[in-house]
């Protein structure tokens, strides 16, 4: 028989009261990862594009919602909201190195055109934006990308 939807929403809540109060990796992380976020956000220069504000704040949305999502013992949920906060930060650090970058990964023609397929029920091609120089020093968060995004796909 099939699991109420209340059931499941206790059980939900039954596990991740249980892991944030009995793992001490989630107890003492967690926090620690929060506090954190709080603090970057106020040294976000006033002056600078709303960009790196904004997906500093995107960034710490996914980690709350990948902390609740794990707490809850569903990491393989966790996968796509993790890839979406690695691909914002490094994407934000290319930015800033290269500000050319942005544009070249919004390709505002292409995604329109994309769109403008589907409402007129075709498929289109695959989207890959153009080339992004990401720096070398977000190459290992980088790998945690493609992997997630690999085993994202095909659990």
């Amino acid at each position: 028989m099939m699991q109420s939807l209340n059931d499941f929403i206790a059980g939900d809540q039954y596990n991740l009261e249980q892991i944030r109060d009995n793992l001490p990796e989630f107890r003492d992380l967690m926090p620690r990862i929060h506090e954190l976020y709080s603090r970057a956000l106020q040294l976000v220069p006033r002056d600078t594009s709303p960009l790196f504000g904004q997906t500093l704040l995107l960034c710490h949305k996914a980690f709350l919602c990948a902390a609740v999502t794990i707490g809850r013992r569903h990491p393989d949920d966790a996968a796509a909201i993790t890839r979406r906060a690695i691909e914002a930060a490094t994407l934000a650090v290319a930015i800033k190195t290269d500000p050319g970058s942005f544009e070249r990964w919004q390709d505002y023609e292409r995604r329109s055109a994309r769109w403008a397929a589907r409402r007129e029920g075709k498929k289109p091609p695959p989207f890959k934006p153009a080339k992004i120089a990401y720096p070398a020093s977000v190459d290992r968060l980088r790998a945690h990308f493609g992997t997630l995004q690999h085993a994202g796909r095909h659990l």
